[in-house]
């Protein structure tokens, strides 16, 4: 039997919400040999795939894992959002319940609702980042010293409040191509999570190095670490290692996703290694202009 790949994905849907399937996906089936994919006389790439050969049960555990990653973010969108209006509400109404407010009550309420305003922004915005892949990348070249400085400058009342030295090695590899915006946005998250996380008289160092034509930027701080098994899942959006802690910081969990995603658009990787007690180190990997 032929199938172009579209109607494959269309047969695993109807496999999703057909029930007879579910016990037969229960039952034991030869994984399936290799698909072979060619195209026929319209040019339309085809698949020829012997059903009865076909894993159904892995199919079915995809697609649920896929509605279910699917829901986990929709609930964490709505939370995110939900909280500051809910703060915004509960604001309101207890001025409301005042019959004589003053001044000084009005400038609280609106404090308030300035602060639940800002945080609904950030999410909203850091939400369109991560679905932004259509529009186009706008490239210069951009001073790794002097971006890291205007980051560590923004960023200088954090640093001198934990007493934090910063350090900055950008002299073997100082500039790269890429958009300085996004740039920006990405590497303040990494150096501003060190120092939400860092130590009190800790250090933070930022360095950079070129090995033929691949590049390396490191952010290294020695701050509270990630507990092992929590590694893997720290670019997912809305994932805390520290649900408490990153509550008080103000985190709402998409800082590293945001990260990720402005990485991977510039066509580079980024990974993380960290040790609890000791620090965290995230190693960005890219092509040279």
């Amino acid at each position: 039997m032929k199938f172009t790949k579209k109607n494959l994905f269309a047969i695993g849907g109807a496999v999703m919400m057909t029930a007879s399937l579910a016990s037969f996906a229960s039952a034991s089936i030869p994984a399936p040999a290799s698909i072979p994919v060619h195209s026929d006389l319209s040019g339309v790439e085809v698949v020829d795939v012997d059903l009865s050969a076909m894993d159904f049960r892995e199919m079915l555990e995809r697609l649920s894992d896929s509605f279910a990653n699917q829901k986990q973010f929709s609930a964490n969108v709505a939370h995110e959002l939900k909280t500051p209006l809910a703060t915004m509400q509960a604001s309101v109404q207890v001025l409301r319940m005042d019959e004589a407010p003053t001044g000084e009550d009005c400038l609280k309420m609106l404090d308030v609702v300035e602060r639940s305003t800002a945080r609904l922004r950030a999410v909203i915005d850091d939400l369109l980042r991560l679905c932004d892949e259509q529009s186009q990348l706008e490239r210069e070249e951009v001073s790794l010293p002097r971006l890291f400085s205007d980051i560590l400058g923004e960023l200088a009342p954090g640093l001198e409040a934990k007493r934090i030295r910063a350090e900055i090695d950008c002299g073997q590899f100082p500039v790269v191509t890429g958009n300085e915006s996004l740039l920006y946005r990405a590497f303040f998250n990494l150096v501003e999570n060190a120092v939400k996380y860092g130590r009190e008289g800790g250090t933070i160092r930022v360095s950079s190095s070129c090995e033929g034509s691949a590049g390396t930027i490191r952010v290294r701080d020695t701050g509270i670490g990630i507990p092992p098994e929590e590694l893997p899942h720290i670019f997912e959006p809305f994932y805390r290692v520290n649900k408490s802690r990153s509550r008080k910081t103000g985190g709402a969990g998409l800082g590293l996703a945001v990260v990720k995603a402005i990485i991977e658009r510039h066509g580079w990787s980024i990974s993380a290694d960290s040790t609890p007690d000791v620090g965290t180190e995230f190693i960005i990997r890219l092509y040279r202009a």
